[in-house]
């Protein structure tokens, strides 16, 4: 989950190419498990950002809204083991510190309030596709 408050309009424009600055948050959660018939660990991993976003409309087109976005946050985790062995590995933190994203992205509205949303850069993952809504 995230959000975004655009901050500055007329922004760093590229010529006649109207641009704008937003800052936000997200958020991302995940979790798997992985093992055998003797031993299973469950993995979660979470990560909190702060993202500033450069809006540019560079194909002048009043239903695409193309970016920039970069980030600095905290990836953090941990893992519980269950099994032989007798090892206590239950909730062990690991990886986890500074982290940073970047990516490139356009929103494309369907309604006012509707946009479908494709992001390649890195941060959550490589691709990001899903919905945004506009309050």
């Amino acid at each position: 989950g995230g959000f975004e408050y655009v901050l500055q309009e007329d922004f760093l424009n590229l010529g006649d190419i109207p641009a704008s600055l937003g800052f936000g948050g997200s958020f991302g959660y995940s979790t798997y498990k992985a093992g055998w018939s003797y031993w299973n660990y469950k993995y979660t991993n979470y990560v909190i950002f702060a993202s500033a976003f450069y809006h540019a409309n560079v194909l002048k087109n009043d239903k695409l809204d193309t970016y920039a976005k970069f980030s600095l946050g905290y990836n953090g985790g941990s893992i519980k083991y269950d099994g032989a062995a007798g090892e206590d590995y239950t909730n062990r933190s690991y990886g986890g510190g500074i982290t940073t994203g970047s990516a490139v992205g356009a929103r494309y509205f369907i309604t006012p309030a509707l946009a479908a949303v494709a992001e390649i850069g890195w941060g959550f993952g490589l691709l990001r596709l899903g919905l945004d809504l506009a309050l």
